[in-house]
């Protein structure tokens, strides 16, 4: 039996709505009679989920398009003006906006990614929360926050350390708001999708062919037999957001397909983050060579034959080494032919989005 739910006369905004799983949840809280709050970086994406959202709306409620950036305080102002100027209230609101971005303490813009991660998936939530309070946009009882956080927030994952930390602060504040803004009757709950296919992964640099080999595996080695949808993580959300969950708030809730308990699942998460990091290093390799080629040229007007060809032989040779390597991991297997086991796993739509492998999600839906 399948469950409806009635959002008449709320209002629902929802940050990251121009794809990926705040597209879905926006949909779903319009085709549930919601007045609707669509917002993202795009133009043309949110107008796009707007006129989904308007097809399905029982009254033909027309949604509110607002263009904003997460990461700039002014653009959340605005985003809080414009609602309560079109609707006069807001009822819930979903922080969904999110990103991913791989790397390592090593790399040479960790800290700028870090800061990056942490502005779009933590420090967002915190300073859209803390301006709705003080404009006394709560002005009625039973509120409802709802952040869309990810499994990464509960699980150490390589390659994604910045986007682990946001997504578990994000259950903590979410924890501490529930505490704070409980007698004001205000609900809020956190969401931790597990692994749904969205943009935010090629956004963050994973190939076709990455993506499409971790799609193939969820569906071949997830219990429930396929990966998460949008559609599974705004059922979840309309759940903690209905007079169903009236008693509910301070809850984390795992929307994962048991991904948390597959180890399988972890193995070739894994194996993803390597082979992310193995693509970037052939890019790099290839930038290298011809790089390495014109500075020989230039500063030796004539190479000898012999020297360019051991300058191109030595990086060929790198580039041969990270493509085998790429080869054996593809296809589930180390450079010595023995099947990868160990690793842990980390995804989600960020979403940051949204989403999100380490997320999210992403939670993550990326065009925040």
């Amino acid at each position: 039996m399948s469950v409806t739910y009635d959002f008449t006369g709320k209002v629902a905004l929802i940050t990251g709505s121009s794809g990926g799983i705040g597209a879905g949840i926006a949909v779903q809280f319009a085709q549930s009679g919601a007045s609707v709050v669509v917002t993202g970086r795009n133009a043309d994406k949110v107008a796009e989920v707007a006129k989904q959202c308007l097809n399905v709306s029982p009254k033909g409620i027309k949604p509110l398009e607002v263009l904003a950036d997460v990461t700039k305080r002014e653009d959340l102002r605005r985003l809080v003006d414009q609602t309560i100027g079109r609707f006069d209230k807001l009822d819930i609101v979903v922080n969904n906006a999110g990103a991913l971005f791989y790397g390592i303490i090593t790399d040479h813009n960790f800290y700028d990614n870090y800061k990056n991660t942490m502005s779009v998936n933590l420090d967002s939530v915190v300073y859209l929360t803390h301006i709705q309070y003080v404009s006394s946009i709560w002005r009625k009882p039973n509120g409802n926050i709802i952040n869309i956080s990810s499994i990464s927030g509960l699980r150490a994952t390589q390659n994604v350390t910045p986007y682990c930390m946001a997504k578990s602060a994000l259950v903590m504040f979410g924890q501490c708001m529930a505490a704070e803004l409980g007698p004001k009757r205000i609900r809020v709950n956190t969401i931790l999708p597990g692994y749904v296919p969205t943009s935010v992964f090629e956004t963050a640099g994973a190939s076709g062919d990455s993506l499409g080999t971790l799609n193939a595996i969820c569906k071949q080695r997830m219990p429930v037999g396929r990966e998460g949808t949008p559609v599974d993580m705004a059922q979840a959300v309309q759940f903690v957001a209905s007079d169903h969950a009236n008693f509910i708030t301070g809850a984390s809730l795992v929307v994962d397909g048991v991904t948390m308990n597959e180890k399988m699942l972890h193995d070739e998460n894994r194996r993803l983050m390597t082979m992310l990091q193995i693509e970037r290093k052939l890019t790099e390799c290839l930038d290298n060579i011809r790089n390495a080629a014109l500075v020989l040229i230039h500063r030796c007007h004539c190479p000898s034959g012999g020297q360019l060809a051991d300058t191109i032989n030595e990086f060929n040779g790198v580039y041969h080494e990270l493509k085998v390597k790429q080869y054996w991991l593809k296809n589930g297997r180390t450079d010595s032919g023995r099947r990868n086991n160990g690793g842990n796993c980390a995804a989600d739509g960020g979403g940051n989005g949204g989403d999100s492998v380490g997320g999210t999600h992403a939670s993550d839906d990326l065009d925040y």
